[in-house]
């Protein structure tokens, strides 16, 4: 008995995505002062875009409106939900 020809169709390679990796923002116009002791900053990132390691003095809140924000730090990983949010504490190594 003869089997019919399967012609397979081979699956796309994927495109890799490169990462843009962009430097933070200058902290020291953020940094909290006596007359300004909560400071609030927005940044939107696309996806694949990440922001250089870096670290403040102070304390940061990490919330997302749309998608999901990775957040490395020298202890663990955190993955902060779409209209969630996330405390991370002074002087932590941040990426």
């Amino acid at each position: 008995m003869d089997r019919p020809t399967q012609h397979l169709t081979p699956h796309p390679t994927p495109t890799l995505t490169r990462r843009t990796s962009l430097p933070p923002l200058d902290p020291r116009r953020y940094a909290p002062s006596a007359a300004r002791p909560v400071r609030a900053k927005s940044r939107s990132l696309d996806g694949f875009m990440d922001i250089q390691a870096h670290l403040h003095t102070w304390g940061q809140f990490v919330f997302s409106v749309t998608g999901v924000v990775r957040v490395s730090t020298d202890r663990a990983t955190f993955l902060v939900p779409r209209r969630a949010a996330s405390g991370f504490r002074p002087a932590w190594s941040m990426r």
